[in-house]
């Protein structure tokens, strides 16, 4: 019965609440963007990853880096997500 009443309330908050405050922040985001129109790639990766950090932050999901000391900055690399959930793309940009 507990659990119940926790699912519901969790369906309710990610629908009056996360859902619409994602949508908005997005669509804030792009409309910034698109005013911007800045050919200036250093701008853009920083708006792209405050929009990733702003969803994160609605979502209330929290990230930790481990690792991060054996990237060597001289070389590239490829970073793919599996998409086991929606969550997966913000975590990688925001984390980069």
């Amino acid at each position: 019965m507990w659990l119940r009443v926790v699912n519901g309330f969790r369906l309710l908050r990610s629908l009056l609440l996360t859902i619409p405050a994602c949508t908005c922040f997005t669509g804030a985001m792009i409309f910034v963007s698109y005013v911007v129109r800045s050919t200036n790639l250093d701008l853009q990766n920083r708006l792209f990853k405050l929009w990733a950090r702003g969803i994160l932050l609605i979502c209330g999901v929290q990230t930790r880096i481990a690792g991060i000391d054996h990237i060597d900055k001289s070389r590239q690399y490829l970073f793919v997500c599996n998409h086991s959930s929606l969550m997966d793309g913000p975590v990688l940009i925001a984390s980069m």
